[in-house]
């Protein structure tokens, strides 16, 4: 789940009722602990880490649910996505970014 404003926080609650493995992927660690209690198992900081390459190390994500407003952060977890993964986009404000 990329982003953890907005709809991010909805993401994460849905992804987690469901039954899945949550990781959240967000910009610094003032998100964290939020993340944890909407649900999230993991966090993952974009700012801090290359959050594609730690989607790795957990094997890749089946599913990643791009919420942020960048297309440039978005396509940066592309990486991330484990074998017939699938990148899920939400509109973004501003394709430049």
């Amino acid at each position: 789940m990329q982003g953890v404003g907005g709809l991010g926080h909805l993401g994460i609650q849905f992804a987690q009722k469901f039954g899945y493995r949550v990781a959240a992927i967000g910009r610094g660690a003032a998100n964290a602990a939020l993340a944890k209690k909407l649900g999230a198992h993991i966090y993952i900081d974009s700012a801090a880490t290359d959050a594609a390459a730690e989607l790795q190390k957990l094997s890749g994500a089946r599913a990643i649910v791009a919420t942020a407003p960048s297309s440039k952060a978005m396509s940066a977890l592309v990486d991330g996505l484990g074998a017939n993964g699938r990148l899920v986009v939400g509109a973004t404000m501003d394709p430049s970014r």
